[in-house]
């Protein structure tokens, strides 16, 4: 009975480090991948972000807070009654009676 459960506390012991085994070989594959992608990111991202700072140091960049060219003039147009029936659309009949009854 002891070699017994001593056969099964070695096998469940290699199975679990057979399991680990496999499992950090794919969390290493994964962190390959992710760091090629990184890579990737970082070579596009790089050039963008030197010409914003040489934009920057320039004082080329365009401010947020800038006046425009066109002006609002907090207005807007209000209609009433009978404008506001001409300007509404005839529904079909179809949409107009249920097909269900």
């Amino acid at each position: 009975m002891e070699k017994y459960l001593v056969n099964v506390c070695v096998t469940v012991g290699l199975a679990v480090l057979g399991w680990i085994t496999l499992t950090l070989i794919e969390v290493d594959k994964k962190t390959a991948e992710i760091a090629v992608k990184v890579e990737a990111n970082n070579a596009m991202i790089t050039p963008i972000w030197e010409n914003f700072i040489s934009e920057v140091k320039n004082g080329n960049i365009q401010k947020s807070d800038a006046t425009t060219d066109q002006e609002s003039t907090g207005q807007t147009e209000v209609v009433s009654g009978s404008e506001a029936e001409d300007q509404l659309q005839e529904t079909s009949r179809f949409f107009g009676a249920s097909a269900l009854r």
